[in-house]
C-alpha cells in the first residue's frame, strides 16, 4: 500500500474500471480454481460455486476503498505545509499504529481482552486488517511522495541499519509472543506494528535507490505479482517445504529459492494469458460503457 500510494499520490485522478478489473480478476481466478479443483475431486456444488462468485479477498475490498478516496486525501496533503504534514502524520502514526499495538501487547500479556479501548475498533486492530490501517499506509506513502526532496536525502547506511534494527527487534518480539501464546496472530508482526510499517519504509526507501533500466521484460514481470498473490497458496501447500525444514539450511534455502522462482514464472505465465482476455474483454466493455471519473 505505501508503494501504490507513492505513485497515486501524484494525481488526483481515478478511472474506475480499475477496481472494476481487479473484483474480475479475483472472480475469475476463484472460480476457475473452484472448478479445477471440483473436477478433481467430484465435489461440485452450486453453494461452492455461489461461494467463489463473491469476491471476499479483504485485501483487494480494502485496496479499492482507498483506490476511491485517496484523491481526497491527496488533497490534505497538496494543502498542508512540510511541517504540518509531518505532524499529521505523526499523530496518525500514534494514533492508529503505536497506541492500538500497545493495546493488543496489554492483551497478549495480561490474557485479557479490552474490548473497546483500541483506537481502532470495538474488538482491537483485527491485526492491521483493516481500513484504517490502509489508509494509514496510504498517508504514510504520500507523505513521503510530498516529502521526498527531503526524505530521499536519508543516508543509506541508516536506512540499512533502521531496518536491521526492526527486523531484530520484531524477531526478538516475535519470541517473546511464542511464549506467551495468547494469539494465533502474534503483534510482533500484525500490519498495524510500528515496526513493521518501518521496515516496509525502509525497504521501499532502499530499493527506491537501485537505478533499474527501464526493462519491459522487468515490467511484465511486476504486473504478474497480483496473479501472484491471487494463486500462489495453490503451490505452496505442494512443494513440500515440510521436507526441507529440518535439513541443512543451505538445501532449505536453495528450496526457498527455487520454489519461490518456480511458482512466480508459473504465475507470470498465467498472468500473461489472463491479460489478453483481459485487455480484449474489457477493451470492449470501456469503448461501450463510459463510467464517470474521479478527478479533483
Amino acid at each position: 500500500m505505501i508503494i501504490s500510494a507513492y505513485f497515486m499520490a501524484s494525481s488526483n485522478k481515478r478511472d474506475l474500471w480499475k477496481p472494476i478489473q481487479l473484483l474480475a480478476q479475483v472472480i475469475i481466478f476463484s472460480v476457475s480454481k473452484y472448478t479445477l479443483i471440483s473436477i478433481i475431486k467430484s465435489n461440485f456444488s452450486i453453494r461452492g460455486l455461489i461461494g467463489a462468485l463473491i469476491p471476499a479477498n479483504y485485501f483487494v475490498i480494502l485496496y479499492i476503498v482507498v483506490f476511491i478516496i485517496s484523491p481526497y486525501i491527496n488533497l490534505i496533503f497538496e494543502h498542508l505545509d512540510s511541517r504540518k504534514r509531518k505532524l499529521f502524520i505523526c499523530t496518525l502514526i500514534l494514533l492508529f499504529s503505536v497506541y492500538p499495538t500497545i493495546v493488543d501487547v496489554l492483551v497478549e500479556v495480561t490474557k485479557h481482552s479490552f474490548n473497546g479501548l483500541s483506537s481502532i475498533g470495538m474488538y482491537g486492530s483485527q491485526y492491521g486488517y483493516s481500513i484504517v490501517n490502509f489508509a494509514l499506509c496510504y498517508c504514510v506513502g504520500a507523505y513521503i511522495r510530498f516529502e521526498s526532496e527531503h526524505i530521499f536525502k536519508a543516508n543509506t547506511s541508516k536506512l540499512v541499519v533502521g531496518l536491521l534494527a526492526c527486523v531484530t527487534a520484531m524477531t526478538i518480539w516475535s519470541v517473546i509472543d511464542d511464549s506467551i501464546g495468547y494469539f494465533k496472530e502474534k503483534t510482533a508482526w500484525e500490519y498495524c506494528n510500528p515496526l513493521v510499517i518501518m521496515s516496509a519504509v525502509c525497504t521501499f526507501l532502499l530499493f527506491k535507490r537501485i537505478k533499474v533500466k527501464n526493462s519491459k521484460f522487468i515490467n511484465s514481470l511486476a504486473k504478474g505479482s497480483f496473479t501472484v498473490y491471487l494463486i500462489h497458496g495453490i503451490f505452496i501447500t505442494r512443494i513440500g517445504i515440510e521436507s526441507f525444514v529440518n535439513k541443512n539450511l543451505f538445501i532449505l534455502l536453495f528450496h526457498m529459492v527455487l520454489s519461490s522462482a518456480l511458482i512466480y514464472f508459473v504465475c507470470w505465465i498465467i498472468y500473461l494469458v489472463y491479460s489478453k482476455f483481459e485487455k480484449v474483454f474489457f477493451g470492449f466493455l470501456k469503448k461501450k460503457y463510459k463510467l464517470p471519473l474521479i478527478e479533483i
